[in-house]
Parts: C-alpha cells; sequence; structure tokens
C-alpha cells in the first residue's frame, strides 16, 4: 500500500506517538511578517 503525501509529511514530523493515539509533532518554523500576514489570520 502506497503512501499519501500526508502520511509522508506526518512520519517525516512526529517526534513521539502516546498510546492513547494522541502524537507530538515538530514545526520547522513558521514565518509571519506581520505586514502582509494579518489578512490570512
Amino acid at each position: 500500500m502506497s503512501t499519501t503525501l500526508y502520511d509522508k509529511i506526518w512520519n517525516d514530523h512526529l517526534v513521539d506517538q502516546q498510546d492513547d493515539g494522541t502524537s507530538l509533532l515538530f514545526v520547522d518554523r513558521h514565518l509571519i511578517h506581520e505586514v502582509t500576514s494579518p489578512p490570512s489570520f
């Protein structure tokens, strides 16, 4: 069975998965420029 793009990204960023199903993901960085980004929020 092939993996989806979503699964590949999830697996690359997965740090730990608990027995209850919760997962800890690593997020590389989030760049925000306060002049251009307010409309996106």
